[in-house]
């Protein structure tokens, strides 16, 4: 029966626990919910910074009169979404 990992000790900030890189340590719920919420972050930066580049595309793609309609709905979603406006 092999020892389950103690939780993390970090010493001067969250991660810092030698430990956890050998695996002797398994983080804690913070240092859990900490890296799934810069996940989160990196995520909704990625969308923000795209917001333009989906615009560019909805331009392209539509073209037509009776497509204005649509592509503003598109633009107001994107907009809301990303805070980016064209």
């Amino acid at each position: 029966m092999s020892a389950q990992p103690e939780s993390c000790d970090c010493l001067v900030f969250c991660g810092d626990d030698p430990w956890l890189s050998s695996g002797k340590a398994k983080p804690c719920e913070y240092a859990v919910r900490r890296a799934e919420d810069l996940k989160e972050a990196a995520k909704l930066n990625r969308v923000k910074e795209a917001g333009p580049e989906l615009l560019e595309a909805l331009q392209e793609l539509l073209p037509t009169l009776e497509d204005q309609r649509i592509d503003a709905k598109a633009r107001a979603a994107i907009a809301k979404a990303t805070g980016v406006t064209a």
